[in-house]
């Protein structure tokens, strides 16, 4: 059954990205060098699926039937906190919603136990020598790779974007929400974004601004704190939308899809964050078009929040998260 909870456990954690989203599969939205580790870890386990039923002394260690049976609870346990609203999962850790965290916990640990089972099936196919040396090495050259698939995917600059001179009119400027002070004023981040829909605005691009995110419970939302400075800098009141739902840039570019599909959009956010947002509109085939904000941080700064950004496009690009 090893090798059946492997295949089973891949499968699920393909699909689910379309199933849970309720986007089709589709060229478009599923080329990409990981779509095809996917598909290869796939054809891996169902060989070796096969062979073991054909030839009795197929055998995989203990170690590889314990990850298997792991990886498959983990990703059932994933799929029962999609279905099921326990009201404890309702609460906040360190500012994210409490059921978010335990389904993407979830689903990289199903992801590291493939991984490491497919290393090791692999490893004990072609070598008969220093196979757990070689196995850890091949794991973590996996997942090296992967890295640096994400950063390389961020810090490539975004070509297109709308800037100040352009003359491109659109339906909407959407400003992606983001943190929020105690007292309720807009942080570094999210300033530079309304700084520069204000901009654009002025411009004569679009009449209208849209504003999105909400916030932990009790607190003001994203999306109002967003329209009170833009009200304060005397953007009419007839100009500014905003929604206090989404908890997530994902979430943001689905309330777009459900709501805006047919509307021509611009949306504004900071330059680490645009590679992002490209990429899940791509995912539910959203045409849109991208304004960077002026971003001012420290080296220090820089670097965090491009590594934070390459951690979140690889959990979208595995999982759809």
């Amino acid at each position: 059954m090893t090798f059946f909870y492997l295949l089973a456990t891949t499968i699920y954690l393909f699909t689910q990205k379309y199933f849970h989203n309720n986007v089709e599969f589709s060229i478009n939205n599923a080329f990409s060098l990981f779509t095809l580790f996917y598909f290869v870890l796939m054809l891996v386990f169902t060989l070796k699926l096969i062979e073991k039923l054909f030839k009795k002394n197929v055998y995989p260690s203990f170690a590889v039937e314990t990850i298997a049976i792991f990886s498959f609870i983990s990703s059932i346990f994933a799929e029962f906190l999609f279905i099921l609203d326990f009201p404890f999962f309702n609460s906040y850790l360190f500012g994210f919603p409490l059921h978010k965290v335990a389904v993407i916990s979830l689903f990289i640990l199903s992801f590291i136990g493939l991984t490491i089972s497919f290393s090791s099936v692999v490893i004990n196919q072609f070598c008969r020598k220093k196979l757990k040396r070689k196995q850890f090495l091949l794991t973590f050259s996996l997942f090296v790779i992967f890295g640096i698939y994400c950063i390389v995917t961020v810090v490539t600059k975004t070509d297109n974007k709308i800037d100040e001179n352009s003359t491109e009119k659109f339906d909407y400027i959407v400003v992606l929400g983001t943190a929020v002070g105690k007292e309720g004023n807009p942080l570094k981040i999210l300033k530079s974004r309304l700084d520069r829909a204000y901009q654009l605005w002025q411009n004569g691009i679009s009449p209208k601004i849209l504003l999105t995110g909400s916030n932990a419970p009790g607190e003001i939302s994203e999306a109002k704190a967003g329209y009170e400075y833009l009200t304060k800098l005397r953007v009419p009141n007839e100009v500014l939308e905003f929604e206090e739902q989404t908890t997530s840039t994902f979430e943001q570019i689905q309330f777009l899809k459900k709501y805006f599909a047919n509307k021509k959009l611009c949306i504004v956010s900071n330059e680490f964050h645009l590679k992002r947002v490209i990429e899940m509109a791509h995912f539910y085939n959203l045409n849109i078009s991208v304004s960077a904000s002026k971003s001012d941080f420290s080296f220090e700064k820089e670097i965090y929040l491009y590594l934070r950004e390459s951690a979140a496009i690889g959990l979208f690009i595995l999982f759809g998260i």
